[in-house]
């Protein structure tokens, strides 16, 4: 198991150039070998009690990292531990399939590099439908040219200067159910939202509306009930002359100058079904080029510090190349992992200085399975 695998770092004194060996078959499985700044390293899988980790997480851009590191079994402090982390070709996104041989392919590498970049929302959508027991077809636009078909679709609106988006969905079924429903979705997230509920009364077209709007008070209000009335209360009612479906829409301006908007589909007649949506955004980091298919490097010293390849620019003579790649056995969590052999050379910095690291290793990382 990778688990219970140890490594044994040593430091040898001595200067000159080195030549790193190719890993060879029928050396220990995970080993590393090469120099940190001046320092001759040597870690073998198997002694002084520490251990090779695996895992596979995403980080906030949705890229999926493998990454191995040797680290101490005892854990005291975890100082002295070597990291590797294999970042994938592109973002996926839950439920996509990708296969091993495109993100842990051999080749050489680029090293990652930390860095601000713009953001893309990406939008959780969630319709509601009421008055009908029947299987529905949902068609949704979201402003931008995009579509969907989905009952609750995510969709990321990738131009971050597009602040909101009007967005219409609507949804048909086989026992003659129509409706449609269009919102302004603020992606901007603004400090004021337009927002309310209605309670239908018995036997009647009379429906009790409450705002539960946010925003800088006071707050204005402007009700419209879809058949030319409408009202300034914050909390209004009001009897439709007509049952059936009424679109209902409440604009407010805030004591701020902020101004929001939102419809609703309101049913007055329980036998016809109405169609709603309400929606999350989330504001994420844009991944670029450069953060994919990359190799970040990190080591924790004997004094806790950490160095890392990620917060340095790399110099013209570089790389990682990853020589194989084989399945290995599950770690203690039950992850699959891969065995994976490479070169490297690189510039790892505590930000106050900085040191070369250069050598060949054997490690292990994690990958997410089924």
């Amino acid at each position: 198991m990778i688990g219970i695998l140890a490594a044994l770092a040593m430091s040898l004194l001595g200067c000159g150039e080195l030549e790193f060996p190719e890993p060879e078959p029928g050396l220990p499985v995970f080993r590393m070998q090469g120099t940190f700044g001046t320092e001759e390293v040597l870690v073998i899988a198997g002694e002084n009690r520490q251990y090779m980790d695996t895992w596979a997480t995403q980080d906030d851009m949705g890229i999926w990292e493998f990454g191995g590191k040797f680290r101490p079994n005892d854990c005291g402090s975890c100082n002295d531990q070597w990291e590797f982390t294999i970042r994938d070709f592109q973002r996926f996104d839950p439920g996509d399939d990708w296969e091993v041989q495109a993100s842990l392919e051999t080749g050489t590498r680029r090293y990652y590099r930390s860095q601000t970049l713009g953001n893309f929302f990406r939008v959780s959508f969630f319709g509601d439908t009421t008055g009908t027991l029947d299987t529905l077809d949902y068609d949704w636009d979201f402003g931008d040219g995009a579509i969907s078909t989905e009952a609750n679709p995510v969709h990321d609106y990738t131009d971050s200067s597009l602040l909101k988006a009007l967005v219409c969905m609507e949804v048909s079924g086989q026992d003659g159910c129509v409706s449609s429903i269009c919102n302004e979705v603020d992606l901007a997230k603004k400090p004021c939202k337009a927002d309310f509920v209605h309670l239908l009364s018995d036997n009647s077209s009379y429906v009790a509306f409450q705002s539960l709007s946010k925003g800088t008070w006071p707050i204005q209000y402007r009700w419209e009930f879809g058949d030319g009335f409408g009202a300034t209360l914050g909390n209004p009612g009001y009897t439709f002359a007509q049952n059936g479906i009424h679109t209902v829409c409440l604009s407010i301006t805030d004591g701020a100058g902020c101004e929001s908007r939102i419809c609703q589909n309101i049913s007055t007649d329980p036998a016809i079904c109405s169609q709603n949506f309400t929606y999350k955004v989330e504001s994420l980091p844009t991944p670029v080029d450069s953060q994919f298919q990359t190799i970040i490097l990190r080591h924790m010293d004997d004094s806790g510090e950490w160095w890392t390849s990620a917060a340095v620019d790399q110099s013209t003579d570089a790389y990682f190349k990853i020589l194989s790649v084989s399945p290995y056995q599950p770690n203690l969590d039950g992850l699959p992992t891969y065995q994976v052999s490479a070169r490297f050379k690189a510039m790892l910095t505590n930000e106050q200085e900085t040191r070369p690291f250069e050598g060949t290793a054997t490690f292990a990382v994690g990958w997410p399975g089924d």
